[in-house]
């Protein structure tokens, strides 16, 4: 469990605001502030925000201004409107009778500017919930490419459901930042209108109005960073407690085989426990941050108010400026009140934005260098030069601190491989599990970079290749197939949208797979489900096949290409593949015997390292691992066997 100080203290009012000036002395000056944990600002963030949104939904936020710019106006001449009306009550107490025209003139005008405001907070409201439809379409579309073109180890360490709720989350906090902005520029319109009110009556008033206020929303955004950063810590220890609990779920048969649910039961409850005293603190920071304005907010500004109206209407008697000054400091407190909470609001929405953001960045242990040398067909030697390699341990991308911070890694995986893979042939990297097999192959793809020593495809190094140039050089059939959840030819055609039916049809065949799709209904339409789960596995595995022999790549790396099949299917796909190595570099992983009889080179991997290699029969004599599957009599008859069936 990750440790969490709940007594650990925070940086005082004081010192932050001293910070504060100190940022807005060296802004004025324009001294660039060097420092890893800056930030962008909140209004930048919505600045920002405005200009990647505006090319799709200019019409909706400028309709979206223009009321909150009239719905502001309305507003703040409300002090305005009230003094012109109570100033008529005196002379209709007289008995005069053009004081009644003037009373009902000026509050047909009071009127008119409520249903006004009424109509264009409708307005507000309307668009508001159009743009925050527009932001999530445009945003979301944005956010899922970006995720695409992460390098392929970002998914070993992120699920689509993370991925997903991430991206809800900048959504949310972009939809937030600009509302926010938009809200606290209506605010500043009614404020300066209500002001301007007040400053008829009195200038001290509206000095003495300001600095209550400023020293206000201060307070609350130290609050505020105090509250972030207790979030954050909040945060991981949360997605800790959640991630151990949710494997305690998936490994329920376990523990009631070790008869642990009584020890399960007490060290959950105690996780859990430990997470809801560290929540109550932040509940207590936000109870507080709430609770200032609500109370303590009132409270100051109604004192003054209350004395400062008692003293004007002795003085003078006006029971018009009484309303002005009841309406535009109800006008200014209610301004300030909202002002603070938007302040907050557009505070939260960047530090939602930018921690999101953090969850969305790829670690630096995770990065690789690339270029933009191209490839021919003809680039399809691969080149092993003394490779070592060793994962990288992924930390919380939240916590990190320099760019330059050192990477840490486990111990070696890879320990000085050197090898050609040559076209023309089946080469298979045989071994027991845990040896390096599926790493080396995803070395070969360019997944991580190497530790040390290069690898090449034809004369170019990999680290000067992009991944797309990568991609279409090498096909790729890993351990674990996905599809999509559509039909078999959507699954097809997606990698070649330009496929004939005749090579559909070669494809399918090469896999074995087309006396399956004549026994389903309906044949190629027919919809496999998320990851091909209406299919068996060994029907995955030949759709898997089908779609790599159609993209028809002049590097294939197949992991466990057969596994599932009957020896009559695994010779079929052995056939196809032997005729495709005549001109392109045929890789497979594999435990399976016939695979490693029916090849043309095999090299053993031990402990991360090349232990033999040479053919299936020269090596049955020296190779553990072959002497314990085969024998070279198995060998020749299965190659006998495969000549005759194939």
């Amino acid at each position: 469990m990750t440790k969490f100080n709940s007594s650990s203290k925070h940086q005082s009012f004081f010192s932050f605001e001293k910070e504060r000036i100190i940022r807005l002395y060296n802004f004025i000056k324009r001294i660039n502030i060097k420092s890893p944990n800056k930030e962008i600002s909140p209004f930048s963030l919505a600045i920002k925000s405005y200009k990647e949104m505006m090319p799709q939904c200019k019409s909706i936020f400028h309709r979206y201004v223009i009321s909150n710019l009239f719905s502001a106006i309305a507003e703040g001449l409300i002090p305005i409107t009230s003094m012109l009306v109570y100033n008529s009550l005196p002379e209709i107490a007289k008995g005069s009778k053009n004081a009644v025209l003037i009373f009902i003139l000026f509050y047909g005008i009071y009127k008119i500017r409520d249903i006004l405001g009424e109509i264009f907070i409708a307005k507000i409201f309307y668009n508001a919930q159009k743009l925050d439809e527009a932001i999530h379409q445009i945003n979301t579309a944005k956010n899922y490419i970006d995720i695409v073109n992460k390098p392929r180890a970002f998914f070993t360490i992120n699920n689509p459901a993370t991925l997903s709720s991430i991206s809800s989350r900048l959504n949310t906090a972009i939809s937030n930042s600009l509302r926010s902005a938009m809200e606290m520029s209506r605010e500043s319109i009614i404020t300066l209108i209500s002001l301007c009110s007040l400053f008829l009556i009195s200038i001290k008033f509206v000095v003495l109005f300001l600095f209550i206020s400023v020293l206000c929303i201060e307070i609350s955004t130290y609050m505020q960073t105090i509250k972030r950063v207790v979030m954050q810590k909040n945060r991981i220890i949360r997605t800790h407690t959640d991630k151990i609990n949710r494997d305690i779920l998936q490994n329920s048969p376990l523990i009631q085989d070790a008869l642990s649910q009584k020890r399960e039961y007490n060290m959950i409850l105690n996780r859990n426990n430990k997470l809801f005293k560290v929540l109550v603190k932040e509940f207590y920071m936000k109870y507080m941050n709430e609770s200032f304005f609500r109370i303590i907010f009132d409270i100051i500004f109604s004192s003054i108010v209350c004395v400062f109206a008692i003293y004007d209407i002795i003085k003078t008697g006006d029971i018009g400026r009484f309303a002005l000054i009841a309406t535009a400091t109800n006008n200014v407190r209610m301004r300030f009140r909202n002002y603070a909470y938007t302040y907050i609001n557009i505070i939260e929405a960047r530090n939602n934005y930018v921690d999101a953001n953090k969850l969305l960045q790829t670690p630096q242990a995770i990065e690789h260098k690339t270029g933009k040398v191209k490839l021919t067909p003809k680039d399809n030697q691969i080149y092993l030069n003394n490779i070592r390699f060793s994962y990288p341990k992924i930390k919380d991308v939240t916590t990190l601190g320099s760019e330059n911070e050192k990477i840490e890694r486990g111990n070696d995986v890879i320990k000085g491989i050197s090898t050609i893979i040559n076209p023309g042939e089946i080469t298979v990297i045989a071994g027991t599990s845990g040896e390096g097999k599926t790493t080396l192959m995803s070395l070969i793809r360019h997944d991580y970079d190497l530790t040390s020593g290069t690898i090449k495809l034809g004369t170019k190094n990999i680290t000067s290749l992009t991944d797309e140039t990568i991609n279409k050089q090498i096909a790729f059939i890993d351990q674990n197939v996905h599809f999509f959840d559509q039909t078999l030819l959507y699954n097809l055609k997606y990698f070649k949208e330009t496929a004939t039916d005749e090579e559909l049809n070669k494809a399918l065949d090469s896999a074995g797979l087309t006396e399956d799709i004549s026994n389903l209904k309906d044949g190629l339409y027919h919809k496999i489900g998320q990851d091909g789960r209406a299919l068996s596995g060994g029907q995955r595995q030949r759709l898997a096949l089908a779609r790599i022999f159609l993209t028809d790549r002049p590097i294939m790396i197949l992991d466990e290409p057969t596994t599932g099949l009957d020896q009559v299917l695994s010779f079929k796909v052995m056939k196809t593949l032997k005729e495709k190595a005549k001109n392109k570099t045929m890789l497979l992983v594999t435990h399976n015997p016939t695979e490693i009889a029916l090849a043309d080179r095999v090299i053993i991997i031990k402990n991360g390292q090349i232990e033999s290699d040479g053919s299936p029969l020269d090596l049955i004599e020296t190779s553990p691992f072959l002497k314990a599957s085969l024998t070279k009599q198995d060998i020749i008859s299965k190659n006998e066997l495969f000549s005759k069936i194939a």
